[in-house]
């Protein structure tokens, strides 16, 4: 533990001279105390976990056993195994309470939890599976599969551990390729290209005739939307006071603090009307109001309610005629709250504008407007896009890096196995070639053992990190769901080529010793 902690204090730093121009933002690089006692706590907890019960197990071994090789000590329910228990949620304790959200660690430990279960039967599974196909195979693929279902398989072991950390660089991956799909692929497509705001409302006309102009097309609904832009806050639902403490916090948002307000006539595309009916264009009965739905839902408003909002320095009260899904990053009027013009007839409202269009028309329409419009806010929502994508690439790296610690740490307990098991694969191996197997053969049998067990973890892991990544980015990131099949199947050849690789230095292991002397030693 000590050198780990040496290691992580002396890791920032070097990253900081390789790295430190790289960041997105500015990160100071220094030796701090307090997460390394974080981080001895978590090592001592985690040691006491997982090594107090086989030390209870040698405990319980008898020592007349050792003359006989018998190493199966019962585990029997001591102080050993209590302290383990203790130490392992002492564990998790830990991680929930040194958590920036704590719900979400509860959330991911119990997580974790259940897919070291479900890979634990899943290694289970797999041996017997493999117990019951070798039938069907000949040779040293007969071997293999005979190999895996024995009971030192590294299925049961080794499993659990490699599928748990692909399981965890798969989430990252998938998330990671969708949100980069959405940033790069689906935004540009569906998001406005330009932004502008403070514009003039008794120049509008004039504004769209230059905009218009420097774009060389006509503006039209489908790549033009103008509309007044103005702040306000809900002061009463339903003619009661607004009571903040009893609205959902997803939902507060719209009551906290003013918010984003405009005022349109003729239903615009992209509406996303969800119940109610748009008022028509000129129209000039008593004022309503467009709700985005969980500003309404936070309220318990629906349609034919009553809302009063306070703005421009006084309160009006509308009636609900709409509640809308708002598309935050399409092309559509995106704002929470949109009266009818009516309300505020006379009023002399700044403007904002939304365009579609590509760099050179971005390029001419920003210089014109320079010429022009002096005072109007540009903004090239390219550019951010841009930006986002390569933020969000660097800081994606430093993520797939924590996880592949984890998967690290999964061909750690594969090499663990293959350790332990060294002296019996020696025997297995001597006992083949004394009965004329070629190193080949031999070879290919524990190619195909753990081979089998990189694939089974892999698709697995591949499996747990699809149903971890999907809800995440489709309903926390509410963006489209994309996968990136060459990530997904550079994570499966990876783990079964790594288990394969190991399989193949623990048969050359093996055969590197003469079978005479292994086969007298008892």
């Amino acid at each position: 533990m000590a050198i780990g902690l040496g290691f992580g204090a002396v890791a920032p730093l070097v990253l900081g001279q390789l790295a430190g121009d790289d960041l997105p933002v500015p990160a100071l690089f220094a030796v701090y105390p307090m997460p390394l006692l974080k981080a001895a706590a978590f090592g001592l907890l985690a040691a006491a976990a997982f090594s107090l019960a086989p030390l209870a197990r040698a405990r319980t071994t008898p020592p007349s056993s050792l003359f006989r090789r018998d190493l199966a000590g019962r585990l029997t329910f001591g102080i050993e195994v209590i302290v383990a228990i203790l130490a392992g949620l002492g564990l998790a304790g830990l991680a929930v309470i040194t958590a920036p959200t704590p719900v979400a660690a509860g959330i991911m430990i119990a997580g974790v939890a259940v897919s070291f279960g479900l890979l634990w039967a899943l290694g289970r599974g797999a041996a017997w599976l493999a117990g019951k196909a070798r039938g069907l195979t000949r040779g040293p693929v007969k071997i293999g599969i005979a190999n895996l279902a024995g009971p030192r398989s590294a299925a049961r072991t080794a499993a659990p551990a490699i599928g748990l950390g692909v399981a965890l660089l798969s989430a990252v991956v998938l998330i990671q390729s969708a949100l980069l799909n959405q940033i790069s692929t689906v935004a540009p497509k569906t998001a406005p290209a330009m932004v502008f705001t403070e514009i003039p409302g008794e120049r509008a006309g004039e504004f769209d005739a230059v905009v218009g102009q420097a774009f060389g097309r006509p503006l039209t609904d489908d790549n033009w939307l103008r509309a007044p832009y103005f702040t306000g806050r809900i002061v009463r639902v339903k003619g009661e006071i607004v009571d903040r403490e009893q609205i959902a916090q997803g939902e507060r948002w719209a009551y906290d603090n003013d918010i984003g307000m405009s005022a349109i006539g003729a239903e615009p595309n992209d509406a996303g009307i969800v119940s109610g009916r748009w008022w028509p264009e000129g129209y000039g009965g008593p004022p309503l109001v467009a709700l985005e739905e969980d500003a309404a839902r936070g309220g318990g408003l629906k349609v034919g309610d009553m809302v009063t909002i306070s703005v421009l320095g006084r309160e009006m009260d509308l009636k609900v005629a709409v509640l809308r899904k708002v598309e935050w990053g399409g092309f559509g009027p995106a704002f929470a709250v949109i009266l009818s013009p009516n309300a505020l007839e006379g009023a002399s409202l700044r403007q904002v504008a939304i365009a579609r269009a590509d760099k050179a028309q971005e390029d001419r329409v920003t210089r014109a407007l320079g010429r022009t419009f002096p005072m109007v806010n540009v903004i090239s929502v390219r550019e951010q896009l841009e930006a986002a994508t390569e933020m969000f690439d660097r800081l994606a790296l430093a993520v797939r890096g924590a996880a592949g610690v984890a998967a690290l740490a999964g061909l750690l307990v594969l090499a663990g196995a293959i350790a332990a098991g060294a002296r019996a694969r020696a025997r297995e191996a001597a006992t083949l070639k004394v009965l004329g197997g070629s190193r080949l053969q031999i070879l290919t049998a524990y190619g195909v053992e753990y081979g089998a067990v990189g694939l089974i973890a892999g698709v697995a892991g591949v499996a747990l990190g699809y149903a971890a990544a999907w809800p995440v980015v489709v309903l926390v990131f509410e963006a489209d769901w994309s996968v990136d099949w060459g990530g997904v199947a550079a994570l499966l050849g990876g783990a079964s080529g790594l288990a394969f690789i190991g399989g193949l230095l623990a048969a050359m292991q093996a055969l590197s010793k003469r079978p005479a002397p292994v086969l007298r030693t008892e």
